[in-house]
């Protein structure tokens, strides 16, 4: 279960904020997640943590924006070579403001709580990109409250690229636009805009057989998608994906209430091709990608009120803990049964 003083339950928004701002200033950082916060406060919430936290917190630029922000990632390891990995990453559409909070939330129960967690939790390394669109994202905050893109320039009214369409498998097809002007415009090639290439650039520096996980976070609709996104396509191990993705869906309803439907990304949505998990699966070959679309169903969308941030949070961290378990427990289990066939 995930601490409740990570999410204080004895004062209501509004109410003890303020105080909370305070001691949380006092201790280095000033994330509460009882309020939406800019760049510049996840930032320095994962310099916090390397520095709070130095035998299992390092930060790492991977590289720069349009726009020269840094893309900042936070990896969280025991310190094992031998460990695999899980990548999440969040805020690849800027308005989704959610996406980061709950990423940042994962963080920080990890961090907080590491001496605590389960083995099959510490025995990964955790690489946390939480805000993939910094410009974007900033750009939200300050003159468009619902902007999706990037901030390239076309020389033109219609800034702005989607990177969830421009990542480099399948680039171009269903789905995507080759409008500048459109919410899914794709770009002008795969991997034309470097908040999409260095994601890649990092995934790809390891070996082939070092992630087992690949979490992107978005909003809204409640929904646990996997791939294919770029079309009505059924990847060879559908069962696979599609049974861990159900066990994710059961843990939340079970620990909150809260439904999310499960299912391959084009049948249960629609088609979009250059999609980051698309690109996780079939290029960076880590088995178990999934989208995970936060709350709510559409009553607020993308202008989700902050009062929700914690319920998301615990909902997000059911999926990752509930993945990480099984991915850990089935490799333990096919172990398990090779002992047991070699020893008769």
């Amino acid at each position: 279960m995930i601490e409740k003083k990570s999410w204080p339950t004895n004062c209501k928004l509004n109410t003890c904020s303020e105080d909370i701002l305070k001691r949380k200033q006092l201790s280095g950082h000033r994330l509460t997640w009882q309020a939406y916060h800019r760049l510049g406060d996840i930032h320095d919430f994962f310099d916090y943590l390397a520095k709070t936290y130095p035998d299992i917190c390092t930060v790492e630029i991977i590289g720069y924006s349009l726009q020269k922000r840094p893309l900042k990632i936070l990896k969280i390891s025991n310190g094992q070579t031998s460990n695999r990995s899980i990548w999440i990453d969040g805020g690849i559409h800027a308005r989704e403001w959610i996406s980061p909070a709950v990423c940042t939330c994962i963080v920080n129960q990890i961090c907080e709580n590491w001496d605590d967690l389960p083995s099959y939790m510490r025995e990964f390394d955790w690489y946390i990109h939480p805000v993939a669109n910094p410009d974007g994202y900033e750009y939200s905050h300050t003159t468009d409250r619902l902007w999706r893109k990037n901030m390239r320039s076309h020389g033109r009214q219609c800034p702005g690229v989607d990177l969830n369409r421009n990542f480099g498998y399948k680039w171009g097809g269903r789905g995507t636009s080759a409008n500048p002007c459109s919410q899914t415009y794709r770009g002008t090639k795969a991997f034309s805009e470097p908040e999409a290439f260095y994601i890649s650039k990092f995934i790809s520096s390891f070996p082939k057989d070092t992630f087992k996980a690949y979490l992107s976070f978005h909003s809204y609709g409640q929904y646990i998608l996997y791939p294919w996104g770029y079309d009505y396509q059924e990847t060879t191990d559908m069962a696979d994906l599609d049974l861990l993705a159900r066990q994710a869906g059961t843990s939340i309803a079970k620990s909150s209430g809260v439904k999310y439907t499960v299912g391959s990304a084009a049948n249960t949505l629609y088609p979009a091709a250059g999609g980051s998990d698309d690109w996780a699966k079939g290029i960076a070959e880590i088995k178990y990608s999934y989208t995970i679309e936060m709350g709510d169903t559409g009553r607020y969308g993308f202008i989700l009120p902050a009062s929700h941030i914690e319920s998301n949070c615990r909902d997000a961290y059911t999926v990752v803990d509930t993945i990480t378990r099984a991915i850990k427990m089935g490799k333990n289990s096919r172990r398990r049964r090779k002992l047991k066939f070699r020893h008769g």
